[in-house]
């Protein structure tokens, strides 16, 4: 008999602006994501919701606010990175709990590795998180590790997009490959499924709770996809079940002829 899994339900690029009203692509992105915070739950109960960057369109602090209160009413645990919109001293002003970088759930061990550069759209990741991530995974001693960033390390073949990767992604994806107990990279930023492996890692990539980019283009485009979340479970003996879901049932209209937000 297989063993009970930890459920985590990551969420990522909600893009939240301001006062919670103004449109994005024709889109009210505080709606969408209650949507997906909905359905999500309908048949999924996770031990731990993961937020993997762009909460926020512009880094207002309202934004923070706002998510923070539709977590919280959730009565479920969660944690939080940032994106290039995101400012990380606003939420860590507003949700400083949810701002650490190590996790140890159940049988595993979960990595939250900050890509954000203030003031860039690309990612990097410091000397020093770097360290901090090799520290980690020298001190699990075998433990499962699932890990989480916002940007994209590898090329995902949107060239617009594979322009904000992150820098020195393949340093990344290295150093958790020497490590045969983790599992997998699971990221944002580029508001679409996808999936690669790299040795026993496998990389994996995101939808949007509001607007997909359409995968394949040079430049900006969006896809009319629905909004989605990724599932995960994670079982002790280091194995995991994994998908994707998308919103069903809603009226949802993206404006595709948009050239840029």
């Amino acid at each position: 008999m297989q063993q009970q899994a930890l459920k985590i339900l990551q969420i990522s690029d909600p893009h939240l602006p301001a006062d919670g009203q103004t449109l994005q692509q024709g889109l009210n992105t505080d709606q969408t994501l209650q949507w997906v915070l909905e359905q999500s739950l309908l048949n999924f109960q996770p031990d731990l919701i993961v937020v993997t960057g762009d909460i926020s369109q512009d880094g207002f602090e309202n934004s923070y606010l706002r998510m923070k209160r539709y977590l919280d009413k959730l009565g479920l645990a969660h944690v939080w990175l940032p994106g290039n919109h995101d400012d990380r001293s606003r939420m860590e002003k507003v949700a400083p709990a949810q701002m650490q970088r190590s996790y140890t759930v159940g049988d595993w061990l979960l990595l939250c590795i900050d890509s954000h550069v203030p003031g860039k759209v690309g990612g990097e990741i410091a000397d020093s998180e770097l360290e901090a991530v090799r520290r980690a995974l020298s001190a699990a001693r075998g433990r499962p590790v699932l890990a989480f960033t916002h940007h994209h390390p590898v090329t995902i073949g949107c060239k617009w997009l594979d322009g904000q990767q992150i820098a020195n992604g393949a340093e990344l994806i290295h150093l958790l490959a020497e490590y045969p107990f983790a599992k997998a990279l699971s990221f944002g930023h580029i508001h679409q499924q996808f999936e690669a492996q790299y040795d026993t890692l496998r990389l994996l990539g995101n939808p949007s709770t509001w607007a997909q980019f359409k995968p394949g283009q040079d430049d900006f485009c969006l896809d009319d996809s629905l909004p989605g979340w990724r599932t995960f479970k994670l079982y002790p003996d280091g194995t995991m079940e994994t998908e994707v879901c998308r919103l069903q049932n809603v009226d949802f209209t993206v404006d595709t002829e948009s050239r840029g937000y």
